[in-house]
């Protein structure tokens, strides 16, 4: 008998990261159009990107397919907790470099509980922060390919 895991390999946190981040600038591209609503959902989205191109490089850095196989703490209670997934990526040294720590002190203001938030958000504050976010997951791919 096979069992099957729950939680996803590290590939579909790669693509989970890019896919949501395109969900995210797709519903700025509404909000933008004259849509209303759609900013606040655009931002909790974005933040679902980084998270999940945080794991990726948990993953990465620590060779392993299933981030729970090590850290099961990050699919349950600390899975959305963006610094503490940094830590276990061993990153948090890196997003102190002048580069990436601006981009990183926005991105890491991202709540899980956007997604109950009844407003739609300041447009201009939620434009910087998905470019934030879709900075921060560029910042990630460059920095773990090299």
């Amino acid at each position: 008998m096979t069992v099957r895991r729950k939680n996803a390999r590290r590939n579909r946190y790669w693509s989970a990261a890019i896919h949501r981040l395109e969900d995210a600038q797709g519903l700025m591209s509404l909000a933008q159009a004259g849509q209303r609503r759609r900013w606040r959902g655009a931002c909790y989205i974005a933040g679902i990107a980084v998270e999940c191109m945080i794991k990726y490089a948990v993953c990465y850095q620590h060779g392993l397919i299933y981030v729970d196989d090590k850290f099961p703490e990050l699919i349950a209670g600390k899975g959305y907790d963006l610094v503490y997934g940094i830590e276990k990526a061993n990153l948090s040294h890196a997003v102190r470099h002048p580069e990436i720590a601006l981009v990183w002190n926005q991105v890491k203001e991202w709540e899980v509980n956007w997604r109950y938030a009844p407003d739609d958000g300041a447009p201009n504050e939620c434009r910087r922060f998905v470019e934030a976010c879709a900075t921060f997951c560029a910042w990630i791919r460059r920095f773990i390919i090299q």
